[in-house]
């Protein structure tokens, strides 16, 4: 496989991990604010009936913990998918890199030879 076709298959994956990965922010962000309105209402709708705080909070606690344990593995998730993408990020600036680097030796590989005498007057005295 080239180098060109190395560096176009990389930024596909780079693609898909940044798709993924502002997927499961989207994902992350939606819960956090489901998690914020689902609390303040509850919580409303328990002072409505009369009850105490401590009342309010025992009911609510187990409806909430699902959702948080939700979050936390989102979060974990969206965590590895920052990193694979900051991985193929650093992998393509390597490569491209290595194929600049490359192209510059192919470059000067076609530069015709220098046959004009030298500027140096050591290396002309001989």
């Amino acid at each position: 496989m080239s180098s060109l076709e190395k560096l176009n298959n990389l930024i596909d994956q780079i693609k898909d991990a940044e798709r993924k990965y502002y997927n499961l922010e989207y994902k992350y962000n939606e819960l956090t604010n489901r998690l914020s309105i689902e609390k303040s209402k509850l919580l409303t709708q328990l002072k409505l009936k009369g009850k105490t705080f401590e009342e309010r909070k025992a009911e609510i606690l187990p409806y909430l913990e699902s959702i948080m344990k939700e979050k936390t593995e989102l979060k974990h998730k969206k965590n590895l998918a920052r990193v694979d993408l900051n991985h193929l990020k650093r992998k393509y600036q390597m490569l491209s890199n290595n194929s600049e680097q490359d192209s510059y030796k192919y470059e000067q590989l076609k530069l015709p030879l220098d046959t004009s005498p030298s500027q140096d007057p050591i290396l002309d005295k001989k």
